[in-house]
């Protein structure tokens, strides 16, 4: 085959068109990168460079006065544990000596006649029923002393979390379970078998009606439960209005956090390294507008908070922060100190911005 002949104005149209398509690819590599970093500057979202550390120095009079409360729970429960811890093991030796005595009596009968084998059994029998009376006693005991440690942390940590002067009508009740609907109907994850929850507090903030409490939910796997949500939970009311109408966001987190997946019947509208938005409504922007986007990307993901998961539907809002096993724990064997609950304190400030944008 003969090589063709040069075509000059061919191939400048081929240069030209070659330019054209370098430039629009470095535009969709910026625009990428600006996506990436989360930093719209048309839509002026701004996210912070840092976010102030906790410390737990130079405390004010009520965060020391809550410090000292929970030790002082704290330190009497464990007190109360340790007694019983003793009390348990003095039982399994008392009832290892009446088995033993039992089973030596139950043996002497060839020497001490067919009698000894029911005096055997007998006193098998007392050993074995004074253990199982004495153990259910002392366990419900334990079950009630760990009961009361709960209620007074709740209440002592809650009053400090919603000390603000738009908290009306406050309910703190420890050991109360949320209503299970208000995670499954949020929209964040399928097959969610069921909830446990606890610190459950029930309020109005500016004369809506809010949930909070500390919630675990459950999926089955290989007929064990696993949590795809631990942590702070929060349900409010809100003034979108679109029927059927749903808006889900995360701020994504490293390797514990677990993606939303009910997303069969919604949209990716935006995914990035940092945060996805899902929903079906095309005018979700006018509702997690510019502000409300800020606020949730000021959230700080590290080794204490997992991830962020937010939902918005006919006229409620869930937001779920999910923290660490050792910032959700309520302490025992360690002391309490005040930086966990500061920093839930300073995440639900920023809760109350997002619900308060979200209903003007």
């Amino acid at each position: 085959m003969g090589l063709k002949k040069y075509d000059q104005e061919a191939y400048k149209a081929q240069e030209e068109a070659l330019e054209a398509s370098l430039k629009k690819l470095e535009e969709e590599k910026n625009r990428a990168k600006e996506l990436d970093e989360e930093v719209r500057i048309d839509d002026e979202v701004i996210i912070p460079d840092e976010i102030p550390e906790i410390n737990e120095g130079n405390l004010l009079d009520d965060e020391k006065e809550l410090t000292n409360a929970v030790n002082a729970y704290r330190e009497d429960y464990k007190k109360y544990y340790k007694k019983q811890k003793i009390v348990r093991t003095l039982i399994t030796v008392g009832t290892l000596v009446f088995l033993s005595i039992g089973l030596v009596i139950f043996l002497l009968q060839k020497k001490i006649g067919n009698m000894a084998s029911y005096i055997g059994i007998a006193v098998i029998m007392v050993g074995l029923v004074a253990s199982f009376i004495c153990s259910t006693i002392f366990k419900k005991k334990l079950e009630n002393k760990a009961r009361e440690y709960m209620k007074n942390y709740s209440i002592a940590t809650n009053k400090y979390l919603f000390n603000n002067p738009d908290f009306k009508d406050i309910n703190i009740e420890a050991n109360r379970q949320m209503d299970p609907n208000l995670f499954i109907d949020a929209h964040f994850y399928k097959n969610i078998k069921n909830t446990r929850s606890r610190n459950h507090v029930t309020l109005t903030y500016k004369d809506k009606p809010m949930v909070s409490c500390d919630l675990a939910g459950n999926i089955v796997i290989k007929n064990r439960t696993s949590p795809m949500f631990l942590g702070k939970y929060y349900d409010y009311e809100c003034n979108y209005g679109k029927e059927n109408g749903i808006i889900l966001f995360q701020l994504k987190g490293k390797e514990l956090s677990k993606p939303i997946d009910n997303i069969d019947d919604l949209v990716a509208k935006e995914n990035n390294s940092r945060y996805v938005i899902y929903s079906n409504d095309e005018e979700y922007r006018k509702v997690l507008n510019n502000k409300v986007l800020t606020e949730l990307l000021k959230f700080k993901i590290d080794d204490t908070l997992i991830d962020v998961i937010f939902s918005i539907r006919n006229g409620k809002v869930d937001l779920g922060i999910d923290y660490s096993d050792e910032f959700i724990n309520i302490p025992v064997e360690s002391e309490f100190k005040i930086n966990n609950i500061k920093r839930a304190k300073l995440d639900l400030e920023r809760v109350l911005k997002i619900f308060d944008l979200l209903n003007k």
